[in-house]
């Protein structure tokens, strides 16, 4: 072969290599959303629900409502059939934390420090809230 071809051969074959790099390397960077804004995603008809947690104090319980508070504000949801109440142990020490303990909705109260899990339907439904009673704090 001559220089020539080995000059032509070695430019298209950088060339090629090039392409592959650009195409492997450009192809899977974290590209930005269409929005600016990630709460537009929850107004795609491809959303079916949302899961959403909180912290906060139980500030009133009825038959068929919970409002928790926290942060100067508050929150009132629904109570599903689909509801999980469990208290979570004080931290003894131990490398592995005991887990949660079921409890009867009854049993929560006024002032009990909270996390709270929600999913919700596409359309604002509550469909399953799952309330974790925390330690309350030593002073």
């Amino acid at each position: 072969m001559g220089k020539k071809t080995l000059i032509i051969v070695f430019v298209i074959v950088s060339l090629l290599v090039g392409l592959f790099l650009g195409y492997v390397f450009g192809y899977n960077q974290n590209l930005p959303l269409a929005s600016s804004n990630p709460f537009d995603l929850l107004n795609s008809k491809l959303v079916e629900n949302v899961n959403v947690s909180f912290l906060g104090q139980v500030a009133s319980i009825s038959e068929k409502t919970i409002r928790i508070e926290g942060k100067g504000t508050s929150l009132d949801l629904e109570i599903p059939e689909n509801i999980s109440v469990m208290k979570q142990p004080e931290f003894s020490g131990e490398k592995v934390p005991p887990a949660p303990a079921q409890m009867k909705l009854t049993d929560l109260k006024q002032g009990d420090s909270v996390q709270a899990s929600v999913l919700l339907d596409s359309g604002g439904k509550v469909n399953a809230l799952v309330i974790v009673v925390l330690p309350t704090e030593k002073k």
